[in-house]
């Protein structure tokens, strides 16, 4: 139920994959020059999504 109501309308994404980076499941990137660093999970999007997850 929490994912449901997280997303709400579920044609607002044009497929699946841009739900993840919609709830902050993906990694932190930085990136400088030829150095590239990934990190840890954003966090980003609804919290309560996030956390049940």
């Amino acid at each position: 139920m929490t994912y449901r109501s997280a997303i709400d309308d579920p044609s607002r994404f044009t497929s699946s994959k841009k739900v993840g980076p919609w709830v902050g499941l993906t990694p932190s990137s930085n990136q400088s020059g030829e150095r590239d660093v990934s990190g840890g999970i954003t966090k980003a999007g609804d919290i309560n999504l996030w956390r049940t997850l």
